[in-house]
């Protein structure tokens, strides 16, 4: 028993959960279960597998990673790793921008460690913006699930302006596993 707000007896819960599991309403439907993922995302420590209401079945054959060489993407590379070793098939999908000092072939070599054999996908960001070019690779490729890390701007800086985690929590349509 808690007393409090939701976000708040999620968090206490997420102290000893390897993963919160939260529902996620239909893409592009405004809504109020983005806001509650997006508060328990930025203040636990335990990552969040956010499950559209209107999802198929469940099945994590083919896993895509957005990675960007954060500490946000890294959290949640290592926090899906029972997931990625149970997959068929894992790809690593990289934005092109400016070189970074963590690159996506690093990625490929933690998880190789790990006994998960994964392609690289890195993709020009071309005239869209990251958000818009991960979206389009994504819908293209078809995972069962997208692997991200979740705010690595800031949540506010993200509200404010925008951002890929605001935009494909409202886009995406798939099970999304997030960490900060």
């Amino acid at each position: 028993m808690f007393d409090g707000t939701t976000s708040d007896a999620l968090i206490n819960a997420g102290r000893l959960a390897d993963v919160l599991v939260m529902s996620l309403d239909a893409a592009g439907a405004a809504s109020a279960t983005r806001a509650l993922i997006s508060d328990v995302v930025t203040a636990s420590r335990t990552p969040v597998l956010a499950i559209p209401t209107k999802a198929a079945p469940l099945s994590f054959d083919r896993v895509m990673v957005a990675y960007d060489g954060g500490f946000e993407a890294a959290n949640a590379l290592r926090a899906a790793l029972p997931l990625l070793q149970a997959a068929s098939v894992v790809r690593i999908s990289e934005i092109e921008m400016v070189p970074e000092q963590f690159p996506v072939t690093d990625a490929a070599t933690y998880l190789s460690r790990h006994g998960i054999n994964a392609e690289i996908a890195v993709a020009a960001k071309g005239d869209k913006s990251v958000e818009e070019r991960l979206l389009a690779e994504t819908k293209a490729w078809a995972p069962d699930l997208l692997v991200m890390g979740a705010y690595g701007h800031g949540r506010w800086r993200e509200t404010l302006f925008g951002g890929v985690t605001r935009f494909m929590l409202g886009e995406l349509g798939i099970p999304v596993l997030l960490a900060h």
